[in-house]
């Protein structure tokens, strides 16, 4: 049972998936014959006297998922010079894709590490990349992964353990992307004929496979049936992710780590779009030289500025806008220079409208004071630049102070333009000394004053159940 001490298979075109699974082999050399991420496998279909009837085809991997998955013995592997598809680095198989982006296809079941960062530019964690890593690990045990924000999906039994032993298993997930990866599930509604597959948990005393859906991309199956506990998994993700708290995701992570705000991929796309303006200074520059100053400023604003301004301007989300301030103040420098060099040139960029954010607040009670925290106006000019307005430059009328059951629109001027925005104002509740009762028509009803202003939206929105438990848990709090 000795490992093989380097396997070499140096006229393979394409490898089918787990086909080294288990074995023993202590290193894996990838021919440069390989050389393709994909290929076309057909399949004929015969009719009844035997004759050729339909052919079918699909492009599936030429590097199978788990070739080398599960060996415990394997302690890195290489990739023949010349190959232009596969490379490894550090010991880890990596694929490139069409567009330049990485697939990690391997990682060696007794690579010796601690922790392991993906590769940047890693768009998709392979099925089974690290299945049954440290399982019988000779080396320094693998306990924490850190993936970049670029990564999109992790392929099914990426990390599954067939152990249950914690201390054998990855526990640390790193997450530097807003937005959480596809997690692939498998769908098999035959899962209890495959040895190994489905989900065992008891029915009336027998254990049973679970069929259909399920997910095993990290430790553990986990399925709709059963609930697992994975207490020892913990996830560090950015504070504003999102897809997180999915359902699936929180049945792998009951232990998760906040970490800084992270830009999604809109804002990294913006921020290379600014990096590649030309500075205030390097424009000035160039424009001094041009033989048609105007056409020069027109084109620049046109071809390069615009595109830039239309990328900001798609970003919605306030975190995400938020953490863009910096950047965002070369694109308003270049705009501002680019509009009053024309205007000097007879050229005339005009303000054709304004624009509004909604205050953080928007729903109150009769009596408070309007809040205009949140609000943004900014002037915008007939070649799409932009101005942000300081406070002292526009007015914000159309309520009454304090507000009044009435307000219902806060209405923001400047010059001749104006936008407007709505507000919600409620009645108070009437509040219910602790050791009185309500009223009779009180308890039967589902109304705001005895409520309050949440649940009478709650109410509104989910039926009379949800204001009569609010209204008790808000005795109960007193």
């Amino acid at each position: 049972n000795a490992p093989i001490a380097t396997l070499s298979i140096p006229a393979a075109e394409r490898i089918y998936s787990y086909a080294f699974y288990n074995t023993m082999i202590k290193t894996v050399e990838i021919p440069a014959t390989l050389n393709t991420l994909t290929f076309e496998e057909e399949w004929i279909r015969e009719n009844d006297f035997g004759d050729p009837d339909d052919r079918k085809g699909m492009m599936v991997p030429s590097l199978g998922a788990g070739a080398f998955t599960s060996i415990p013995t394997l302690e890195s592997i290489t990739v023949a010079a010349g190959n232009p598809v596969y490379f490894a680095e550090d010991g880890v198989l990596y694929a490139r894709t069409p567009r330049g982006q990485y697939i990690l296809k391997q990682y060696p079941a007794n690579k010796s590490a601690t922790e392991y960062r993906v590769k940047d530019n890693t768009v998709r964690i392979d099925e089974a990349a690290f299945y049954n890593v440290n399982r019988t690990k000779t080396r320094d045990y693998l306990s924490k992964v850190t993936f970049p924000y670029t990564l999109k999906e992790i392929g099914s039994a990426a990390f599954f353990m067939a152990t249950d032993a914690k201390t054998s298993m990855v526990s640390e997930y790193v997450f530097e992307g807003v937005e959480a990866p596809i997690l692939e599930s498998l769908v098999d509604t035959q899962v209890a004929q495959y040895v190994g597959l489905g989900h065992l948990y008891p029915v009336d005393g027998v254990s049973v496979y679970d069929q259909g859906i399920f997910y095993s991309n990290f430790v553990k199956y986990v399925l709709f049936a059963v609930s697992p506990n994975f207490d020892w998994l913990t996830i560090y993700r950015p504070a504003n992710g999102r897809g997180y708290d999915n359902f699936i995701w929180k049945l792998y992570f009951k232990n998760a780590v906040m970490t800084d705000l992270a830009m999604d991929d809109a804002s990294r796309a913006f921020t290379v779009m600014v990096g590649e303006l030309k500075t205030v200074e390097t424009l000035a520059s160039e424009w001094a030289a041009a033989t048609d100053k105007l056409t020069f400023l027109r084109e620049y604003s046109e071809k390069n500025v615009q595109p830039v301004r239309k990328a900001y301007n798609a970003i919605t989300l306030a975190d995400q806008r938020g953490l863009l301030q910096d950047v965002y103040k070369k694109l308003l420098a270049v705009e501002a220079f680019l509009r009053e060099e024309r205007g000097k040139l007879g050229d005339t960029i005009t303000i054709v409208t304004v624009t509004a954010t909604s205050p953080d607040k928007y729903v109150y009670y009769v009596g408070e004071e309007f809040d205009e925290k949140g609000i943004t106006v900014e002037a915008v000019y007939s070649d799409n630049s932009v101005v942000p307005l300081e406070r002292d430059q526009y007015t914000i009328t159309g309520f009454h102070t304090p507000l009044e059951l009435a307000d219902n629109t806060i209405v923001i001027t400047y010059g001749s333009f104006t936008v407007e925005r709505g507000i919600q104002v409620m009645e108070r509740p009437v509040e219910t000394p602790p050791d009185e009762e309500p009223p009779e028509e009180e308890k039967k009803g589902c109304r705001s004053e005895q409520t309050g202003i949440y649940a009478a939206i709650a109410a509104a929105l989910l039926g009379a159940a949800v204001c009569v438990t609010v209204a008790v848990k808000r005795r109960k709090d007193r």
